[in-house]
């Protein structure tokens, strides 16, 4: 069922955080999505795994589990967040040529609205911005090799995305942990993490 999902044109509800490590030094991935049948095929496709390959390294597989994470007021960034400046040119937005941080803001609420409404058929009215406090970590260009073809994707990490009032739209900010903000959420863009406390 979910087998060619990576590779079907429109929005795809799936992301994935950048690998890290915990404390102990234990490697980690978490995958996230709001297709509950999406993330149980992926948990049975790694129990029945001892060792998988992410990129060119063999991982052997300690432990896979589904998390019950909640919605919180305030996010960082577990991957790059890409927006396009120009989707028919490819160029995406950066800080450092483009400046601009409602041009920003403006088109992550645009694409997360158009993503909520196309998977849920629910138009959400939100005034202003998505976040009401954002606190930038760094930009960074990211390699990434699509079907041969090298190229280099600008992305954002942050260290803080504030939603003060989140309860009308609680729905909503967990459909975004699930799927990504921004663009390219099935290459593992995009992906966010509430913040104990916030």
């Amino acid at each position: 069922m979910f087998g060619k999902a990576h590779d079907k044109s429109g929005f795809k509800y799936f992301t994935y955080s950048d690998f890290f490590y915990d404390r102990r030094g234990r490697g980690s991935l978490i995958i996230s999505s709001p297709y509950p049948g999406l993330i149980e095929t992926i948990l049975e496709w790694t129990r029945a795994r001892q060792v998988i390959r992410l990129g060119t390294e063999d991982f052997v597989i300690k432990t896979a589990k589904v998390l019950a994470i909640k919605v919180r007021h305030e996010f960082q960034s577990g991957s790059p967040i890409l927006l396009y400046r120009d989707s028919q040119s490819g160029e995406f937005f950066s800080f450092r040529k483009h400046g601009d941080i409602s041009f920003f803001l403006d088109r992550l609420k645009d694409n997360a609205l158009k993503k909520y409404e196309f998977f849920t058929g629910t138009r959400l009215d939100i005034e202003g911005p998505i976040f009401d406090e954002v606190e930038l970590r760094r930009e960074i260009a990211v390699p990434v090799n699509i079907r041969g073809q090298d190229l280099v994707f600008i992305g954002t990490m942050w260290k803080s995305l504030v939603k003060h009032d989140i309860e009308e739209f609680r729905e909503f900010y967990h459909f975004l942990m699930e799927t990504g903000l921004g663009e390219k959420n099935s290459l593992g863009f995009g992906f966010i993490n509430p913040i104990r406390g916030g």
